[in-house]
């Protein structure tokens, strides 16, 4: 639960930082919130539900990911209360470029090899 409150929280933050137009910058508050959120499965997930490590690790993996994901999908419905007129994809594509890539990839592969 903790786990999914920072990764909801990284989401955010990646918006608000997006709207900065941060670029590069984008990975690393991916990857810190994706590490966040694994260190979070890590303390209470390991008495918990999450006991398994690769179980533990796969989900964290999810959960950094989608700090990307939502803050895209944020930033996204954003640009159409705002009058933008693209589909999610052509707007990440447009606005995010490879950023969003490296940005999913950094997400999720710091965070799984966190809650290992």
């Amino acid at each position: 639960m903790l786990g999914l409150f920072i990764a909801d929280l990284g989401a955010v933050v990646f918006f608000v930082l997006g709207l900065a137009d941060l670029g590069i910058g984008l990975v690393a508050v991916a990857g810190f919130f994706g590490w966040l959120a694994a260190l979070a499965l890590v303390w209470r997930g390991r008495d918990a539900a999450v006991a398994d490590p690769r179980a533990r690790g796969a989900v964290a993996g999810f959960l950094g990911a989608w700090v990307v994901l939502a803050g895209m999908l944020i930033d996204w419905v954003y640009a159409l209360l705002i009058g933008g007129v693209l589909g999610p994809l052509d707007y990440w594509a447009q606005r995010y470029g490879l950023t969003a890539i490296l940005a999913l990839l950094a997400g999720a592969l710091i965070a799984a090899y966190r809650a290992r």
